[in-house]
């Protein structure tokens, strides 16, 4: 399984469509903060997290899901797999190569479209002092778990239809709708769905308190709390975990029972 694993890492880093899809969205996310340094009052790196957070994951999940489902799906149309097979690797060798490498490089992706634009901005306006990196990057490792249990889902829907560039156009339907609707719908921050799970790391808790300058002039500050309790934490572990497993068992007995020529 390991020279299987090396071929096909030899293959992905050598695509251009995988360097297209992390590019393409971390320049998205740039601009998206540059727009909101611009038009939307943004003064630190801190405070869009706290504003924007929540967009930030989803569309870093779109290049997640996207490159995992290339490198899963690119190749499951032609004879590659009956290549390996002939080669002497068992369908299981080659579903576990390819889910593998689909789930790290799909996590590397979100998050390098997260880190670097953040990154990059604040070398231009600064981190602030709105939130703590700390409790921002426990928030972002959490959000890298749920984003692997939907970068396994989508790894089982290509599976089932065998057609990647319909699962990809499906992985954007997902995350450019869904999370419009789930803003409306009852348990919009449960840990049950990922699109909520989203939702509920990226709702920060908030309060208001006033200060007297010595101009006799009330100023309204915002304090944010971005720590993260331990029951949300377990929470999405489990979640991840468990939706993990289950799209994977669903994906290798599609494969496992495929036609392959």
């Amino acid at each position: 399984m390991k020279d299987l694993i090396k071929a096909q890492l030899y293959q992905i880093l050598r695509s251009k469509p995988f360097y297209y899809i992390i590019f393409g969205i971390m320049a998205f996310q740039g601009l998206d903060i540059i727009g909101s340094i611009n038009g939307d009052g943004i003064t630190s790196i801190s405070m869009y997290i706290v504003q924007y957070c929540g967009t930030a994951f989803t569309t870093s999940a779109i290049a997640a899901c996207l490159v995992a489902v290339y490198i899963v799906g690119g190749d499951i149309n032609d004879k590659t797999a009956n290549y390996e097979i002939l080669s002497g690797h068992t369908r299981r060798e080659i579903f576990i190569a390819k889910a593998v490498l689909g789930v790290i490089c799909g996590s590397i992706a979100y998050v390098l479209t997260i880190i670097i634009p953040i990154c990059i901005g604040n070398m231009v306006v600064g981190y602030g002092d709105m939130v703590s990196i700390d409790d921002i990057c426990v928030r972002v490792a959490l959000s890298t778990l749920v984003t692997i249990r939907i970068i396994c889902a989508f790894i089982c829907l290509t599976y089932i239809i065998k057609n990647y560039l319909i699962t990809m156009a499906v992985s954007v339907f997902y995350f450019m709708v869904l999370p419009v609707l789930c803003m409306y719908m009852e348990g919009a921050n449960s840990l049950i769905l990922g699109l909520t799970s989203y939702n509920k790391l990226s709702d920060l808790v908030s309060w208001m308190t006033y200060t007297i300058d010595a101009n006799v002039n009330i100023q309204e500050i915002i304090i944010y709390d971005a720590s993260v309790s331990a029951n949300v934490i377990t929470g999405v572990i489990a979640s991840s975990v468990i939706a993990t497993i289950i799209a994977l068992i669903i994906g290798y007995s599609f494969f496992k029972r495929d036609d392959i020529r």
